[in-house]
């Protein structure tokens, strides 16, 4: 058995581990979330690998973690989940790199939701850097309002509040290739 296909099992083991997670859920369809979903952090998991030579494979994982109204807290529920993006980060990789995006709602001015989502990426990457993840490999960017999940443009605003949570969210992407 080589060792790419201990890491590769390694990484399906966690996969399947991460599927059969009752804190994991998917994303919802078509982006379209109902008034009626709780909000809260919650955080997804997509791995895929591309073969780019005989030898070596592209790694992929997406996550995302979401955020209370006004916060830029990581909270307890995002870390145990970002603790696995973590163990994944640590397996070796070359050209590991993690780009983290934060997002916002349009409650509020545009420059203060700018300005909070750059604080929500900080605030991941200031996580997985805590865990050892190497901050040099990671970028962060503050995209504000404009990539929305949801819109909820005619309801009160404390429903309006509810209503817009898929987009207070960080995303996490990382990327690597496994090494031989």
């Amino acid at each position: 058995m080589t060792i790419h296909s201990v890491r590769f099992g390694f990484l399906a083991s966690l996969l399947l581990m991460l599927s059969g997670c009752s804190a994991w859920q998917s994303m919802p369809p078509s982006g379209i979330a109902s008034s009626s979903e709780k909000p809260g952090p919650r955080a997804v998991f997509v791995v895929r690998e591309e073969r780019t030579e005989q030898t070596a494979a592209t790694v992929l994982l997406t996550a995302e973690t979401r955020f209370g109204f006004d916060q830029a807290t990581v909270s307890d529920t995002s870390k145990q989940a970002l603790t696995e993006l973590v163990t994944l980060a640590t397996v070796p990789l070359a050209n590991l790199h993690i780009a983290i995006t934060g997002h916002s709602d349009h409650i509020g001015p545009v420059s203060y939701n700018q300005a909070l989502s750059a604080r929500r990426a900080t605030g991941v990457k200031d996580y997985l850097a805590s865990q050892g993840v190497s901050a040099d490999a990671i970028s962060t960017i503050g995209a504000g309002i404009s990539a929305p999940l949801v819109t909820c443009d005619q309801q009160t605003r404390s429903t309006l509040i509810r209503c817009l949570a898929p987009n207070r969210r960080a995303s996490v992407e990382l990327s690597g290739q496994r090494l031989p």
